[in-house]
């Protein structure tokens, strides 16, 4: 009951603790709450930097928020945002929902009276996350058509038609594995999608003096040989001989490596004063990642990793452990190899043990799927970036958020399959209270329950709706059937799907299950020492 205060530590315990958990949670909450649904409102957002930024991506107020609370109020906005940082993470959207769940979960568990074991009410609340997460999973509806697609993204996107019209084309033209970048832009007012032929690698060269092109600020090499190791380069009189051997033949040489010691640059840099077309970025991804992407590049160009592994060394380097293909164009972050020289058949195989790994019964967190996606995107040898234009930076970085949001959205939709949207399915699924068993494990099941219907109350009250026209709303989609629900933007019930009104089901699950999670974690917080 109690806080002490030392020369190196704070501490806040007992009801001190309590009432500044509730309090930063409902402050942190109900800001973010209110830019969920297509009539959230934007927030003006001062960075410690100075710049003035408008947002309604639910993270990015989140952590603007925590920048600039009190310390103490930090620590608790830290632990929410970790929370919907994860959602974002794994399900690219829904970070406000987290949030507007999580303020529901603590607050009804903090309104209780008398005495409670938490322990039990936390037990009643995971048991009960559980049941709705599975119901979710079987209302799964897959998706493949453009339209679909694009209701995603304008739910996502908060019913923005021109970043959702750019993402659904996009995935339409390349399908659901398709690999899409954005990228700002302040020589353009509009928004345009870019497609990119080639195998692609978020990796750029180690020195700008490699560069052929002053005007894009690129290094070109037409026709080159393509050295890949997982090794680090120490010296150059590694790799002297197969550079010397690329210089008689007048060809040009790409080197991949995990990294190179400073020296070996500056080397390099001196071989391209002598005439040898020369480039050399360190190897895309990190560990066991990068491995499997430097064995698709492998196959794409042809050539055979170097690495003590494989069991080459550089001493046995050869041109036929050399990729080849017709370019590669090497920017300050991304390198693309057009043209690569590897067997087709190779290429398809290497698809398809990828599609085959993908769909395993051990891949079931949505990271380890998107990085398959990305490796069959680049083995396909298409991407698209979306120019995001607008007049002002602020608005081209809200818009950019959209576009992120949007993407990801769509991609863990095509995953998974998609639900009807606007809260229905978790109002549906909110079943009536049974005050008669009032165990402590009950309580956290009945919080849960209750705390189904938060989404659709917040979507509703963003929207202007007051408290009687609320409950009577939430009352007609729980009793409707399972494709209909509210449509806030048009004020009537009507058939979701038939409207376009979706959200993928991954949202949903990682929305609830992060929110659950951290709203216990507050729920058992008796001390806090900073």
């Amino acid at each position: 009951m109690f806080d002490k205060t030392s020369q190196f530590k704070t501490v806040i315990t007992s009801d001190n603790c309590k009432e500044l958990i509730h309090k930063t949670v409902n402050k942190i909450c109900d800001v973010v709450g209110s830019s969920l649904g297509p009539s959230g409102k934007l927030t003006i957002m001062r960075k410690p930097n100075g710049y003035i930024s408008l947002s309604k991506d639910g993270v990015s107020i989140a952590k603007n928020l925590e920048e600039m609370s009190s310390f103490e109020e930090s620590v608790i906005s830290k632990i929410l945002l970790q929370a919907a940082e994860k959602t974002a993470f794994n399900a690219g959207d829904s970070t406000t929902s987290t949030l507007v769940l999580a303020q529901d979960i603590y607050n009804q568990v903090y309104s209780l009276e008398g005495h409670h074991n938490y322990n039990e009410i936390k037990r009643g609340i995971d048991h009960a996350v559980k049941e709705v997460l599975e119901k979710v999973e079987k209302r799964a509806i897959e998706i493949s058509s453009e339209e679909d697609i694009k209701s995603v993204a304008l739910v996502s996107s908060n019913n923005d038609h021109k970043v959702a019209d750019l993402v659904a084309e996009a995935y339409f033209k390349l399908g659901k594995n398709a690999l899409i970048y954005t990228k700002e832009s302040d020589l353009q007012a509009t928004c345009s999608i870019n497609y990119l032929e080639g195998f692609i690698v978020d990796r750029g060269f180690e020195s700008a003096k490699f560069v052929t092109n002053e005007v894009d600020e690129k290094c070109v090499l037409e026709n080159p040989y393509v050295l890949m190791t997982e090794e680090k380069i120490n010296s150059i009189f590694e790799i002297d001989k197969i550079l010397q051997a690329v210089k008689t033949k007048g060809r040009s040489i790409m080197i991949l490596a995990r990294d190179f010691a400073p020296n070996v640059i500056n080397d390099l840099v001196s071989y391209r004063m002598q005439n040898l077309k020369v480039c050399a970025a360190k190897s895309p991804d990190f560990g066991d990642q990068r491995k499997r992407t430097l064995e698709d590049i492998a196959t794409v160009l042809g050539g055979q990793i170097i690495s003590m592994e494989n069991g080459v060394t550089f001493s046995q380097l050869s041109f036929a452990h050399l990729g080849e293909c017709d370019s590669v164009e090497v920017s300050k972050n991304v390198s693309k190899f057009s043209g690569g020289k590897g067997d087709s058949e190779n290429i398809q195989s290497r698809i398809d043990l990828i599609k085959s790994q993908m769909n395993g019964k051990d891949v079931d967190d949505l990271y380890t799927k998107h990085k398959y996606v990305e490796r069959l995107s680049r083995l396909r040898g298409v991407i698209a970036t979306i120019i995001v234009g607008a007049n002002t930076e602020s608005e081209r970085g809200e818009l950019k958020d959209r576009f992120e949001d949007a993407i990801f959205a769509c991609k863990v939709a095509l995953a998974k399959g998609v639900v009807p949207g606007g809260g229905s399915v978790f109002a549906k699924m909110s079943k009536p209270i049974t005050p008669e068993i009032n165990t402590d494990f009950q309580i956290g099941v009945n919080v849960i329950n209750f705390a189904l219907t938060a989404p659709i109350r917040k979507l509703l009250t963003n929207a202007g709706y007051e408290e009687s026209q609320i409950v009577k709303i939430i009352d007609d989609v729980q009793i409707s059937k399972k494709e209909f629900g509210f449509n806030v933007l048009t004020g009537k019930m009507v058939n979701l799907l038939e409207e376009g009104i979706i959200e993928p089901v991954a949202v949903l699950e990682e929305s609830l299950k992060n929110a659950a999670s951290v709203a216990s974690s507050l729920i058992l917080t008796d001390n806090i020492i900073f």
